[in-house]
């Protein structure tokens, strides 16, 4: 069973290490905070300035776990635009994955969770697209 949190950022499920926000994610598989103080703002960004961490000016965070919406201040990393890219573009699903993914009867944000890539994604996926 996934131990529970209430923060003021934001709510969320710890899963294996990972920080699962509690909140709809966009079509990027991120989450925004809905709290009064982080409103309209990515809540990995607002967990990562909650806990006192600064963003230095022409950085981004990359989530180093390749979970998008993991609030873990801990699986986050500052570092330029050109590096978050290429990281990501690195984290490429195998063969089988694909076809695991195709197979999963999970909720579509369950498994994006789990492979760290976007709901849409998924969806393109199990519909064929991408791969033959």
């Amino acid at each position: 069973m996934p131990a529970k949190a209430s923060h003021p950022v934001c709510d969320w499920d710890e899963i294996d290490g990972h920080w699962i926000a509690r909140l709809g994610t966009d079509r990027d598989g991120y989450c925004q905070s809905r709290r009064v103080a982080y409103r309209g703002m990515m809540a990995h960004r607002a967990m990562w300035l909650h806990a006192g961490r600064e963003i230095p000016e022409g950085m981004e965070l990359d989530h180093t776990c390749r979970v998008r919406n993991c609030v873990n201040p801990d699986h986050l990393e500052p570092v330029p635009h050109g590096v978050n890219i290429s990281r990501g573009a690195k984290q490429k699903l195998t063969d089988e994955q694909v076809a695991a993914i195709r197979q999963d009867g999970r909720p579509r944000s369950e498994i994006a969770a789990d492979y760290g890539v976007a709901r849409e994604y998924v969806w393109a996926l199990q519909r064929g697209k991408y791969r033959a």
